[in-house]
């Protein structure tokens, strides 16, 4: 373990409830011809965050079943809302570095490329030198708490290229740090376990131009950012009537899934225990990992049948044998670019685009002013997946 002084415990969290992952596979018709295919035998698994420069690994999968593939202050004390902007994106450029204000609260800020919750265990793997001098820093200063927002970059990032951090983030505090690993050179690599205890605002950044050059790998700082930290009460009520509603909606979703084949919540029990002994906070994370793992299921299943029609139609033409090897790589069988840079990138998950629309409305929902409005944010998504998977039930009736 890394040496260093480090402060008493945090205040605890609302407690959540563990919930166990079953997977399932749909029996029966299996795509045809995608089985054969060696890449297409073994799906890749969730995004790992260890060893990813600012990444940790996803928090543990929820109970959820992934279908069969078919075809300025004190901190503690905040203004709110009442006189500073409300949270939004952030355009990140490169900058002169700015001296703190004089009463500010000043937190190392750790990008990443998925939302953490309050109440969440984070795992990150450092081995990007300024977040190791980050986390050295940390220790030498008696502090454990960072702040953590959702980074999104332009495609083909370059020092120049856009990027953009959400203002609305995540404080995590360091619980233990201990040594990854030391390469030939001596370079040190840090496993830290982290507790997500709340939400901080981000009025401004400090070095902005840090972005900029710890994703080169250079020999920089870390980036800061004045905060205003947002006190959230460790108790919510949850009203019967809006308790119902959800359990309800999210009870048709799961049918609907399970009828689809997709990812879904793995039982009514397990919606009721959510629902009703969770916080707002861990409900939430169980529906982001539920969504994302929908999501990504429905484009890699687009793939599948884009590729099966593209085979199908080279079969038909005499072009492709009938049927295929028993093992065979996508690149013998000369498919079009773009069929195989679909396929490629549908292998990845960090290149299925989950589309700006989904990160923006769990933004919303953290930067939520109370539990009540959390609920509400929450039901309404909800109801909207089941007319969506309702549409996708009708069509899948028509065309068989």
């Amino acid at each position: 373990a890394v040496s260093g002084s480090l402060p008493g415990s945090p205040a605890p969290m609302a407690n959540s409830s563990s919930i166990m992952v079953r997977t399932s596979q749909r029996p029966g018709r299996v795509v045809l011809s995608l089985v054969v295919i060696t890449l297409l035998g073994t799906w890749p698994r969730r995004p790992n965050r260890r060893g990813h420069q600012g990444d940790a690994t996803l928090a543990p999968p929820g109970a959820f079943v992934h279908g069969g593939l078919r075809g300025a202050r004190t901190a503690g004390q905040s203004r709110r809302w009442s006189s500073i902007s409300p949270p939004s994106w952030m355009e990140v450029s490169e900058g002169p570095t700015l001296a703190p204000a004089d009463d500010a609260t000043v937190m190392p800020v750790y990008p990443l490329p998925t939302i953490e919750w309050p109440g969440s265990e984070v795992e990150l793997n450092v081995t990007d030198p300024a977040y190791v001098r980050m986390y050295q820093e940390l220790l030498e200063a008696g502090q454990r708490r960072l702040v953590a927002p959702l980074l999104r970059s332009s495609a083909g990032a370059t020092n120049t290229a856009d990027r953009w951090l959400h203002s609305m983030a995540a404080v995590l505090y360091v619980e233990e740090l201990t040594v990854a690993e030391a390469d030939a050179d001596g370079a040190v690599a840090y496993r830290a376990k982290h507790k997500v205890i709340g939400r901080a605002n981000i009025l401004r950044l400090l070095n902005p131009s840090a972005l900029f050059q710890t994703a080169l790998g250079a020999n920089a700082s870390c980036l800061r950012a004045e905060v205003d930290v947002i006190p959230d009460p460790h108790a919510e009520i949850v009203q019967t009537a809006t308790a119902k509603q959800l359990m309800q909606s999210l009870e048709e979703l799961r049918r609907l899934s399970e009828r689809l084949h997709e990812p879904r919540l793995q039982n009514e029990e397990i919606i009721k225990q959510s629902v009703l002994t969770t916080s707002t906070w861990q409900l939430v994370s169980l529906w982001q990992r539920l969504q994302i793992a929908s999501r990504t299921y429905r484009a890699r299943a687009h793939v599948n049948e884009v590729l099966r029609d593209w085979i199908e139609g080279q079969q038909s033409a005499g072009r492709l044998p009938t049927p295929l090897p028993d093992r065979i790589n996508i690149g013998e069988l000369n498919a079009p670019a773009s069929v195989v840079e679909a396929f490629m990138g549908a292998r990845d998950p960090a290149g299925i685009d989950l589309g700006s629309e989904f990160w923006d409305r769990l933004l919303s929902i953290l930067a939520a002013k109370d539990a009540e409005e959390r609920w509400r944010q929450l039901l309404e998504w909800t109801r909207e997946e089941v007319n969506l998977a309702l549409a996708r039930a009708a069509v899948r009736d028509v065309l068989g």
